[in-house]
């Protein structure tokens, strides 16, 4: 019988996606009815803006100031992340952030140092 997994194995198993995010492309009411495309068509007409797609990536758990197990590169895998989204053939139009941008320290102070190299990673970000 195999042990439920604990948080410190969930993060582990999550830890080797982390900060790498994902690149949507997504299209308005894709696959939707012709009724719906009508529907798309009609509102494109009533505000002046036709429905076209857009991309998005999302990046979760960024844990910056996080270091140690069970992910020992802590920042720099956001630093990658971020590279790497610069990197992309195609900007994407969005990009959300989910889950915790950084790691919550016991103090306040650590908190605003982690919240403030955040912020400085994320304006690198060419979007």
């Amino acid at each position: 019988m195999k042990a439920p997994i604990d948080r410190r194995s969930f993060l582990k198993i999550a830890g080797t996606s982390l900060g790498i995010g994902s690149l949507y492309s997504v299209a308005p009411l894709y696959g939707a009815t012709a009724d719906a495309g009508e529907t798309l068509e009609q509102l494109g007409k009533a505000n002046g803006e036709a429905a076209t797609p857009f991309s998005f990536v999302q990046i979760s758990d960024s844990h910056v100031g996080f270091h140690g197990p069970p992910d020992p590169l802590g920042t720099k895998a956001f630093e990658r992340a971020v590279a790497m989204i610069n990197e992309l053939p195609q900007q994407p139009d969005l990009i959300l952030f989910t889950g915790d941008l950084i790691d919550d320290g016991e103090y306040s102070d650590i908190n605003e140092k982690n919240l403030k190299l955040f912020r400085e990673i994320a304006r690198g970000l060419k979007v």
